[in-house]
């Protein structure tokens, strides 16, 4: 994501606050990045891959405004969602908090 890549018309996100918007959410964003602005575990941040693509690693960073300390990663084939497991529990759990 952080060489655009991936474009912004593929992300999507639960909520933003004004100057923090969902696609600005990439490593080392030189604009801002992206926040809630609340504390909680109920937002999310999409990011739609066209066809098969393996995940190798998952990054994020704070700033002095906030920062998430922990999430989950999910993934969709389609409608319904599934929380990446391994060894039958649950990876990555996310919470934000700016």
């Amino acid at each position: 994501m952080e060489n655009f890549e991936i474009p912004s018309e593929s992300l999507q996100a639960s909520r933003s606050t004004a100057h923090w918007e969902y696609y600005n959410a990439r490593i080392n964003d030189s604009v801002t990045g992206w926040c809630v602005g609340k504390v909680s575990d109920q937002e999310w941040l999409q990011i739609q891959f066209n066809g098969n693509h393996y995940i190798t690693a998952v990054a994020n960073q704070g700033t002095h405004r906030g920062f998430v300390i922990e999430f989950t990663l999910a993934f969709s084939r389609g409608l319904d969602w599934f929380d990446y497991h391994e060894n039958g529990t649950i990876k990555v759990r996310v919470k934000s908090y700016c």
